[in-house]
């Protein structure tokens, strides 16, 4: 759906393709690497084979699911359990294609069953054969459904996607300041070169306007530049970003960022203005490699 939050598999996938994406996010759970928004909340109830006592244990449930997938058609469909008169005339294959073409009763705990069969049928079985090559993938060298099975949906998402909203003092917990101790400010190299541009980078991260800071967005996306990660782990950072004074650079030129170190290097701007331009430049650029390593 264009107005869709999380992705599911198309039900015409590469079934190879989905087995081997499968691989890659048992991996990246074994790893601590988060997914980030991409997939849909269904992909991890399916995952975790929590899908049918979850996710279909009733309509509301259901569409809960589906609004992370087509949010538009999530609300269209709630409405109508809460007036039920807006279903007059409406039958049930216009839920559930496969369904018989008979009028839906514009009572409750009919529409119920019709989003029910509705939501059933967009999320699982169109793209079920698709699903379950990406869980093939998923348990091939270790089946983790039981423990993510224990979790619940709340914790499944954030434990699989990660944090994708960072607060202020999330963010500024991602670095090692250099001010940290007397070893680490020599190693930095701002102090012996005369840069405040730690203390401008601080005061940015922690400035709540997003005029002159950086937003949630603009946090999410400086972490991404920082370290290639689409969201932060659940528990934090394994190596927190490091600042290093970059020594052949003047204000003119960008800071540099060496996301497998988690190093950020950053030229010896003269404001906080200054660098926040610079820094918004660079991390507006974190996908095409501009000024990475």
């Amino acid at each position: 759906a264009s107005t869709s939050i999380g992705l599911l598999p198309s039900p015409t996938a590469d079934l190879q393709s989905m087995n081997n994406i499968g691989r890659i996010m048992c991996r990246c759970v074994l790893d601590d690497q988060p997914l980030g928004r991409g997939l849909g909340r269904f992909v991890f109830e399916f995952l975790a084979d929590a899908h049918e006592w979850r996710v279909f244990k009733g309509a509301h449930s259901a569409l809960a699911a589906l609004s992370d997938f087509d949010p538009e058609l999530s609300q269209r469909w709630a409405q109508l359990l809460v007036q039920p008169q807006l279903a007059a005339g409406l039958t049930l294959d216009l839920f559930d294609p496969d369904a018989a073409d008979e009028e839906v009763p514009p009572e409750s705990a009919a529409l119920e069953r019709a989003v029910l069969a509705g939501c059933r049928h967009k999320l699982l079985t169109i793209r079920e054969a698709s699903l379950r090559a990406l869980c093939d993938g998923f348990t091939e060298t270790i089946d983790l459904r039981l423990q993510l099975g224990a979790l619940s949906a709340a914790e499944l998402l954030r434990m699989l996607r990660g944090n994708t909203e960072l607060s202020r003092e999330q963010l500024l917990g991602c670095f090692a300041w250099p001010d940290a101790s007397v070893s680490a400010e020599a190693k930095a190299g701002f102090a012996a070169a005369g840069s405040d541009a730690p203390r401008y980078l601080r005061e940015i991260i922690l400035d709540e306007s997003p005029e002159t800071g950086l937003g949630s967005l603009g946090r999410l996306h400086l972490l991404e530049w920082a370290t290639a990660l689409t969201a932060l782990p659940c528990g934090g950072l394994k190596d927190p970003i490091t600042l290093k004074f970059y020594e052949s650079a003047d204000e003119h030129d960008l800071p540099n960022v060496h996301t497998c170190t988690h190093e950020v290097h950053l030229p010896p701007y003269a404001t906080r203005e200054q660098l926040r331009a610079k820094l918004l430049l660079a991390v507006e650029h974190r996908h095409d490699g501009f000024q990475i390593e």
